[in-house]
């Protein structure tokens, strides 16, 4: 069976269509992406070994005085574009992951009468997703139902989970064999034979592009620890742009080296994982996706200016499941956030009730029963 992937914009978008692409692949079927000229979904689509066609089409959301103007005639090149290529592809389905990428491929896909799925991470139905439920044969959905009853859609909803790598299920399932206590871990670990083992270890993942004010805020609140003599280790994610500017923010704060260990990018998240004791960070979909998979605990801060504010609502329905803890940007304050840290560092119980609730909400079999209800459409 041929399958093209609509996929773009965001990781949070990308990730999930990556592994899907790969169960599929494995099971004998032809992939095929669509992807935007300049976008980081050819790049990862490609080092993946999918083969990408590609159509140009720029952000359709933006606040440019007369940005609105050109977006139907955007919009009406790149669904010609893609229809052109579904067409010569003559493809058996079309899935779309969200993102504006996601909608001239599935205009073209209802057009030339192709069974159209999405799927949606996040506890919001986005906007692209919202406009081709009217003719797409189903949604699948990372969160319950329950979670969208308020969402406007026109197609059945069937709630799988998020597709995720094997390699971070599996911390999760060792982490339930330990109880979800204890490390299981050192791979983060700067300096191991300085740093002892008692040390809590914290992964701060603000990697984002919406994760600025995490990266100078987080430093001052280790600060603070640090100067209460609490024992700590600290991974920092803080993406490429940022690493130059966090590395001097650590320094002008005298902080040890052998306690914080900076980063851009973490390869392999799943061990990062495995080794902290708590995370914090944004709260997109495959972020929580993975939290679960993983049996994380967790501080949430979502980003204050997310489309439709749907990592509020991830937020709130995680923490509603008491798996982690909400903390919203504008209320942040160092000595309270400080003292919430500390709580929790001295609070074994909660971090384990917390990882064994992010747990419970886990869909380990996402892509096996994706790979079967899409055989159904």
């Amino acid at each position: 069976m041929k399958f093209c992937i609509l996929a773009g914009v965001t990781g949070g978008h990308i990730m999930p269509a990556l592994e899907l692409s790969r169960v599929l692949r494995a099971h004998g079927h032809d992939i095929h992406w669509l992807g935007a000229s300049g976008g980081q979904e050819v790049v990862l689509a490609e080092r993946a070994g999918f083969q990408v066609h590609v159509i140009k089409l720029k952000r359709l959301r933006s606040t440019g005085r007369w940005h609105w103007l050109f977006v139907p005639w955007r919009l009406l090149f790149a669904c010609i574009k893609a229809w052109r290529i579904l067409r010569h592809l003559s493809v058996d389905r079309v899935i779309g992951f969200g993102g504006m990428l996601t909608a001239p491929g599935g205009v073209a896909a209802y057009l030339l009468n192709k069974p159209l799925i999405l799927h949606e991470q996040n506890a919001v139905i986005g906007l692209t997703n919202r406009c081709l439920s009217y003719f797409a044969s189903g949604i699948i959905t990372a969160f319950p139902k329950s979670a969208y009853h308020n969402s406007r859609i026109r197609s059945p909803l069937h709630y799988l989970g998020c597709p995720i790598r094997q390699a971070l299920i599996e911390v999760g399932k060792r982490r339930k064999e330990q109880a979800y206590s204890g490390h299981m871990s050192t791979s983060c670990k700067k300096q191991p034979e300085k740093a002892g083992t008692d040390q809590f270890r914290l992964l701060i993942l603000g990697g984002s592009l919406g994760a600025l004010a995490l990266n100078r805020f987080l430093p001052e609140v280790i600060q603070a620890l640090l100067k209460a003599n609490v024992p700590l280790l600290v991974h920092h994610q803080c993406g490429q742009r940022h690493i130059l500017t966090l590395q001097t923010h650590y320094k002008q704060l005298s902080l040890p080296d052998d306690v914080i260990n900076i980063t851009p990018f973490i390869e392999s998240i799943e061990k990062a994982y495995a080794w902290a004791d708590l995370v914090i960070a944004r709260a997109g979909g495959m972020t929580i996706s993975e939290l679960s998979a993983t049996a994380s605990a967790s501080i949430l801060i979502p980003y204050p200016h997310a489309a439709d504010q749907h990592q509020h609502a991830n937020a709130d329905y995680y923490v509603a499941q008491h798996a982690s803890i909400i903390q919203t940007e504008a209320t942040l304050q160092i000595e309270p956030f400080a003292n919430l840290l500390m709580n929790l560092i001295n609070n074994t119980k909660k971090l384990i009730e917390m990882r064994r609730a992010a747990h419970a909400l886990a869909k380990p079999r996402a892509s096996e029963q994706m790979l079967k209800i899409l055989q159904q459409f």
